[in-house]
């Protein structure tokens, strides 16, 4: 118990990084992880594993408590947290060495997934609103349109079936 109360008072004592700061992280590895999981080129696997250091960066964000869900239009996110916590190392490394603490992944489990069910489409809708507004806010309005536009798109649960190298 010592351990993570220890763990929050270094957290507590690191500031916030800047985003532009952690953007300049790099990581060969992971995008050749993404690149070997994915056939994606060099260029897009580079632009997505910057994408998903950013979302990471949102996720410790003190303002987006509670505002922190992937949802279909970002699963190429996910993949690419995904591929980088299989790096474990790196991982560790890099959420210790910019937030003071290891990010933690948590899938939606079953008795969360019913609770969103139970909600209203209102109550639904205001809760995703909040986020997209915390996104366009914080990470700005290109990145709302990449994750939420683009993405999409591109990188639809068939997309990247498709895109998953056999």
């Amino acid at each position: 118990m010592q351990v993570n109360a220890s763990a929050r008072k270094v957290q507590d004592l690191k500031p916030f990084p800047d985003l532009q700061e952690v953007l300049q992280y790099e990581n060969q590895n992971v995008v050749d992880g993404l690149r070997k999981a994915l056939d994606i080129t060099q260029e897009t696997a580079q632009e997505l594993f910057k994408e998903g250091v950013k979302w990471l960066w949102y996720c410790c964000h003190p303002d987006t408590k509670n505002s922190r869900n992937i949802d279909n239009a970002m699963l190429i996110i996910d993949e690419v947290w995904h591929t980088f916590i299989l790096y474990t190392g790196d991982y560790f490394s890099f959420c210790h060495r910019y937030f003071g603490r290891y990010i933690h992944h948590a899938p939606t489990t079953a008795a969360e997934a019913a609770k969103q069910r139970a909600e209203s489409k209102k109550d639904r809708m205001l809760r995703k609103r909040k986020q997209y507004e915390l996104i366009f806010d914080i990470l700005g309005k290109e990145t709302f349109i990449r994750w939420y536009h683009e993405y999409p798109e591109i990188y639809s649960r068939e997309n990247i079936l498709a895109l998953r190298r056999k």
